[in-house]
């Protein structure tokens, strides 16, 4: 018999098995992703009423399982925290986390990592929602500001991300010619690479706020942007924007054609 093993887990996903059953998707803090047989989790007796009572989404548990196969069988399961009140823009960033972890082919590679980096984002969304609840009824000024923080943990999430799995954006130097990136100039982004000093933009070129629009959608930023972004600066609209499509840009490679599901929902 093989012996059980023990670690830290989130739920990412879960799907109908057999009759009864499910397989549960987790993602762990020592073994990367995990997909694991949860007999009788769809069952009505009080077995499967105490394991969906424990298998929430987004609370951290406790798993003990058992198997030398891809596909693991449950042997315990404690949840070790309850499961977060969530508003609605917090619930689809962290779906949209779940998914990424879901489509990342690598991760039991970088399992420690990814498993630090999306409890304390997890942790970090559901602070944003515990100061709004406090504050009580929100302006419209306060839900614009919450919505601009939940953005933030996401385009930070993601940058982790893609810099664990081995493709970490150089915000200093070109990639071709390994010049420093200056304030004055406009690069371009090309995707598994990094950033090329774009040839038509000359030395003290001002471009009108279309035209940065316009630069903004082709991928191409200001070396300003570039210098707040490796900050870790997204204050400006121009970052928060050019940082949203950089992510995705970036992650292309790593989650291949399909679209996200969770991203026409928010990221």
């Amino acid at each position: 018999m093989a012996s059980v093993e023990q670690t830290r887990v989130f739920v990412l996903h879960q799907r109908p098995y057999r009759e009864t059953s499910a397989i549960v998707d987790f993602i762990s803090e020592h073994h990367g992703r995990l997909s694991v047989v949860c007999k009788g989790l769809r069952g009505q007796g009080k077995a499967g009423m105490g394991l969906r009572a424990n298998l929430q989404p987004f609370a951290e548990l406790s798993l003990g399982f058992a198997g030398r196969s891809e596909l693991k069988s449950l042997r315990s399961i404690e949840a070790l925290q309850a499961a977060p009140r969530m508003s609605r823009d917090t619930l689809y960033a962290a779906l949209y986390m779940n998914e990424l972890l879901l489509r990342l082919g690598r991760a039991n590679e970088f399992c420690q990592d990814i498993y630090s980096h999306y409890r304390n984002t997890l942790q970090e969304l559901c602070g944003l929602d515990a100061l709004g609840r406090q504050a009580g009824t929100a302006s419209d000024g306060e839900r614009s500001a919450r919505s601009h923080n939940v953005e933030v943990a996401l385009r930070k999430f993601e940058f982790a991300l893609i810099e664990i799995m081995g493709f970490a954006l150089n915000f200093e130097y070109t990639c071709d010619t390994h010049e420093p990136i200056v304030s004055a100039q406009y690069y371009s982004y090309f995707a598994g690479h990094g950033f090329q000093r774009k040839q038509n933009a000359a030395h003290g070129e001002v471009f009108s706020p279309s035209q940065v629009a316009e630069q903004t959608q082709a991928l191409v930023a200001s070396g300003e942007i570039l210098a707040l972004l490796a900050t870790g600066d997204f204050e400006k609209p121009e970052a928060r924007k050019f940082a949203k499509r950089l992510t995705r840009a970036a992650l292309h490679p790593l989650l291949g054609e399909r679209p996200m599901k969770t991203r026409e929902l928010y990221a």
